[in-house]
């Protein structure tokens, strides 16, 4: 249940306790007992027109909410599964990248840029993301692999994969739609390692998702 769910459950269970408890016996009066009148209408019957109003919004909104919920549930989930240095060369580094749709539908237009950089600061800025691949539509469950080359690498890579520092980080960006026609993306940031360490990992920093 998401933050918003909750009140709105509230809601909905007092204007259902006001339809119930005073709504319904306000109803049943006899007609002699009802006191006074407002534009025409009776309080009682006001009472019961509010509660009744009430009770149709606050069940319209929990229904929106569960609505939401399960697209939030079902909808496909892009993420970077594994990143593997697969070559170093004095003037090209590849590197392969698988992504998964962790979801339960599948995703659609799917498009990866990325950049491959050196920098002191995780805070500091990467370079604009610009080799790209698209795959179309990945199935629930599924993955699917791109090769990206850098040639000539940017300066200090080779000596931080070699070597181990200074780190190299590789940026990106997924950009794809769900099952329900709506536009997602995933930013990730990943590090090199040890030297000799082939694979990238995740950055404490700088990963989040829509």
């Amino acid at each position: 249940m998401s933050r918003h769910e909750g009140p709105i459950a509230i809601a909905a269970l007092v204007a259902l306790a006001l339809w119930i408890f005073i709504g319904l016996p306000i109803a049943y009066l006899p007609p002699q007992e009802h006191a006074g009148e407002f534009l025409g209408v009776k309080y009682g019957e006001w009472l019961i027109f509010l509660a009744t109003a009430a009770l149709v919004v606050a069940t319209w909104e929990l229904a929106r909410g569960a609505e939401k919920t399960a697209r939030q549930q079902l909808r496909a989930y892009l993420s970077v599964e594994e990143a593997k240095i697969e070559s170093v060369a004095d003037d090209r580094i590849k590197v392969r990248l698988t992504i998964k749709n962790a979801g339960q539908t599948p995703a659609s237009g799917v498009s990866m840029r990325s950049a491959l950089f050196v920098i002191s600061n995780v805070e500091q800025e990467p370079p604009s993301l610009r080799a790209q691949s698209n795959c179309g539509v990945v199935a629930p469950g599924k993955t699917f692999s791109a090769t990206y080359s850098w040639a000539p690498p940017p300066a200090n890579a080779i000596k931080g994969l070699r070597e181990g520092a200074p780190p190299v980080r590789l940026a990106g960006q997924i950009d794809y739609e769900d099952a329900f026609g709506r536009k997602q993306y995933t930013e990730f940031r990943l590090r090199s390692g040890l030297p000799g360490d082939r694979d990238l990992q995740y950055e404490e920093q700088r990963n989040e998702a829509s």
